[in-house]
């Protein structure tokens, strides 16, 4: 069982891609298996370093230049490891690391997990660690990798951690958003008592004065929506884009079942439910 880990292991780094200089066996020069470094093609192996530690729950970053696993060390506790092409690093050991909560931000450069220290949890960003909360939900990156969010929770309170700094505390929220380039990060939360919703939306810190629910975001990261949609006739629902109200059909039930944006973030279409009927506008 272990070799066959091993073996799949040193298979998944073979089949990673990154820059490189070729490597040299016996002083011989060997071209890289998919382009040459010194010739000017592009392309080329991982690297040839073999990993001959006991492997399971293996991460690969999207860029293809990371490996990232966990180890446990002569204690018992867990640490992670990540692999490149110049060697391994290894982070601070935790009583127990949630591996399922590992994430590397999309462009590969930044990576954060869920660590355990007692009956407390803390969010370790790039190898930092942050505050202790009694719980920890999934963390979350922007397209760039340069902001970070997250919600804990703390004396029976939830919060939102962004980069670092606390928003809330509240009743309940739901997990953040961010956008591409991380001009915005949005999500819904309950003041008060909790109740079936969470209907007061934050948008980069800032409480919104009109209620709704289900934000989205435009893959350029350019405008923001929610909405909130009437379920007695006579009450009037509305879509809120980047602030500015769009105010739906007053007679109606006005049910929105989903929202989306264009790629370029220049329309937004929204699937309206009126009696019972679905019409998409």
């Amino acid at each position: 069982m272990r070799s066959s880990l091993i073996f799949a292991a040193l298979v998944v780094l073979a089949a990673l891609v990154m820059p490189a200089a070729a490597d040299e066996i016996d002083d011989e020069r060997v071209p890289d298996l998919l382009g040459d470094t010194e010739t000017g093609t592009e392309g080329s192996i991982f690297s040839s370093q073999k990993i001959d530690d006991y492997l399971l729950n293996l991460k690969a970053s999207p860029d293809s230049t990371r490996i990232a696993y966990v180890l446990k060390d002569d204690a018992g506790y867990d640490y992670l490891v990540i692999a490149r092409p110049e060697g391994k690093t290894t982070e601070t050991a935790y009583e127990s690391i949630r591996q399922d909560s590992f994430v590397f931000s999309p462009d590969g450069k930044h990576h954060g997990y869920k660590a355990y220290k007692g009956d407390k949890r803390v969010a370790v960003i790039d190898g930092s660690e942050g505050q202790e909360y009694d719980e920890i939900w999934w963390i979350f990156f922007s397209q760039d990798g340069e902001r970070y969010a997250y919600k804990a929770k703390k004396d029976g309170q939830e919060i939102v951690v962004v980069d670092g700094i606390e928003e809330g505390p509240y009743k309940a929220s739901s997990d953040p958003i961010i956008s591409s380039a991380g001009q915005h990060v949005l999500y819904t939360m309950a003041e008060e008592s909790l109740g079936p919703y969470r209907d007061n939306v934050v948008v980069d810190g800032v409480v919104q004065e009109l209620k709704g629910f289900d934000p989205v975001i435009s893959p350029d990261g350019s405008r923001w929506a929610y909405y909130l949609g009437s379920v007695y006739r006579g009450r009037t629902g509305y879509i809120v884009l980047n602030g500015e109200v769009i105010a739906l059909e007053k007679d109606k039930t006005n049910r929105i079942d989903q929202m989306v944006f264009s790629p370029n973030g220049s329309r937004l279409a929204y699937d309206l439910v009126l009696l019972n009927i679905n019409f998409a506008t």
